[in-house]
């Protein structure tokens, strides 16, 4: 769990993608991506596999937004 502040970059831990926060919402949260969580830029990645049901990959460019429209990455 982590506390999302705008401005700041997340990586993939398994993947390429990398995030940059527009939104953060008021409480820490999980950010993953493939199914496993992000980290932020420049620490080591997390241990772990690509997650099947998670794999459908990332847009570049497009602002992924939670249901409650209190967090906004690009």
């Amino acid at each position: 769990m982590a506390q999302l502040k705008p401005g700041t970059r997340w990586t993939s831990s398994v993947c390429d993608t990398e995030v940059i926060v527009v939104k953060g919402p008021p409480d820490e949260v999980e950010l993953t991506c493939g199914g496993v969580t992000m980290v932020a830029a420049g620490e080591e990645p997390v241990a772990g596999g690509l997650d099947d049901g998670a794999s459908g990959g990332t847009l570049l460019g497009k602002r992924y937004v939670d249901d409650g429209d209190t967090m906004e990455v690009l």
